[in-house]
Formats: C-alpha cells, structure tokens, sequence
C-alpha cells in the first residue's frame, strides 16, 4: 500500500531499487544454488518465493534506485560515444584515403589539390626489421628496465602498457639492432594478431621481440599517416596477400617493403595524422570512462547492499 500511493517516479526507483539488487553477487549466488539443474538452467518461481532480501525504507530504496539509474546512464553514453567514434573513424578511413587507383581521396582538407603518389614501404624507409626473443626468455625479464614490446602490446592502433615486460641494458645491448624509438612504426608479423600496428609515442628507447616489426621512414614521411594505411581496408588486404603461405603464417620484411600506398605532400600526411590522433583520444577516453564506471558500479554494488 505505501508503494502503491507514492508517484510513478517513486515506483520507477523502487523497482530498479531491486532489478540493481539482483546484480549483486549475493543475489546471483542464490540464483545458481537454486536453479534447476540440467544444461538448461531456470530459477524456478518456488525458490524466487522463498528468497529473503533486506529491505531499507522506501526512501533509502529511491536514492539507492536512482544512484544506479544516473550511473548506467553514464555507462551507457560513454560506451554509445566510443562505439560511434569508433565507426566514424572507420569510415574516414575509407575517405580520406584514395580508393581502387585514384590519385586523390574523396574528403580532403581545405587548401589540398595535388594528387597523390604512389610510394613502396621499402622505398621511404631506413629500416624494417624486428627483434628477437631475450637469452633465456621469460627468465630475462627483470622488474624494472627497458620496455621489451611484444605482439601483445600493440593492441588498438595503440603501444598498450598493461602487459609491458622489461629487459635489464646488458639484454638490451645485445639486442641492439631492434631498439625502438620515438615515432617507429611498429607492425605486428606472425600470430593471430598479424597485421596490427601502432606508432610509439614513448620518450625512452624500448625494444622488440621478434613477433613485432619496426618500420622506421625517412624524413618527408609521417609515421602516423604509415600507420593509418597499414591499418586500412587496403592495407589489411596488402598484409593478408604477403603472407608466407596460406595460414596466416607471418610476414617478412622484403613482403612488407613491397606494400604499396599513395602519399600527399607532407603537410596533408600530418593533418590527416593529427585528425585520426584526436579520433583515438576520444576512442581512448570514452573507452576509459566506460571501463571506470563499470568499477565504480561494480564497487557499490558491493558495498551498498547488505
């Protein structure tokens, strides 16, 4: 009856008061000890009958309600803005880069008329090579020293520290011939993640194991506008095709040397870069927020609850 005679917003909060309980890990313990067995499981309605749950007073019940509401609202904004700059970044992609043989892209920049040419990896390069594994492997990786980047780390156009590992300098000398350094291409060549790239944007020299290919241009060439082709329809295509055999096997240098893109002046190649960096620092954000909330409501759902 006290429910039933406060408003319809009232109801509203109450409700997702207890949808928000059910989330909760005290909840969904109960659920699995009491659902039907079998490959199908159900909760049954005799044993939702028989579930006890703490109830504060109703008022306690809105605020809790609508805390939860305003947090999955914000989940869910930040998680509509990472999936549509992700698609816009998809399709600028496409746009901005010249497709089947043409010399200029469909959307340019302002003050850009020249056409674009045609350009071989290994023609505006001083270097594509990779590292090698450590002596010793994991054995060689100490707390703290020079960042070892592996496949695993070039992840969402992106050097991914999470999984980072580190050699000591005594490593790191030996492996001389695969430092990485501020601005290098970096291309993933075997293994599921073939294909992926990024450019390192660290200060200090880091260093590569033998998963990962450093493609180092010469001056007029931006690092950023390689990438982008390089993770472009075209160039994904260009990978899939330099493949050693036919099961994703891995790429070697002479294949990657030979990829073809078309190149504009250098002014144009660092507007473009700059633009796709602002759509990653969006993407990177949104996804940030997204993650840091979804903590968040996995704290109080938590803590909140008894």
């Amino acid at each position: 009856a006290v429910l039933y005679a406060r408003t319809s917003k009232s109801r509203e909060l109450v409700g997702q008061y207890l949808k928000t309980y059910f989330e909760t890990t005290n909840a969904k313990s109960y659920i699995d000890a009491a659902s039907a067995g079998g490959t199908m499981r159900h909760f049954t309605l005799k044993p939702s009958q028989k579930m006890r749950i703490l109830m504060p007073s109703v008022e306690e019940q809105e605020k809790i309600g609508g805390y939860f509401v305003n947090l999955d609202r914000l989940i869910t904004l930040h998680q509509r803005k990472y999936d549509e700059t992700k698609t816009l970044k998809k399709y600028m992609l496409q746009k901005m880069f010249p497709q089947n043989g043409e010399k200029v892209p469909e959307i340019r920049f302002d003050g850009f008329t020249e056409d674009w040419e045609q350009r071989k990896l290994g023609d505006i390069t001083v270097k594509i090579g990779s590292g090698k594994t450590p002596s010793g492997g994991k054995s060689a990786y100490v707390e703290t020293g020079i960042p070892l980047i592996r496949s695993q780390n070039v992840n969402g156009d992106k050097v991914d520290f999470a999984d980072i590992v580190f050699v000591d300098e005594t490593t790191d000398e030996s492996m001389a011939n695969s430092r990485v350094y501020t601005n290098d291409v970096l291309l993933n060549i075997t293994g599921a993640s073939i294909g992926r790239s990024a450019v390192y944007k660290g200060l200090e020299s880091a260093n590569v194991n033998q998963h990962v290919c450093i493609i180092r241009p010469t001056e007029g060439y931006q690092p950023d506008f390689i990438q982008l082709n390089l993770s472009s329809d075209n160039g994904q295509k260009q990978i899939d095709a330099s493949q050693a055999g036919g099961g994703r096997e891995g790429l070697n240098f002479q294949e990657i040397g030979k990829m073809q893109f078309c190149f504009p002046s250098l002014n144009e190649q660092k507007c473009i870069g700059r633009y796709f960096n602002s759509l990653d620092h969006f993407i990177t954000l949104h996804q940030r927020k997204c993650n840091e909330l979804k903590e968040i409501k996995k704290y109080m759902l938590q803590n909140m609850f008894v």
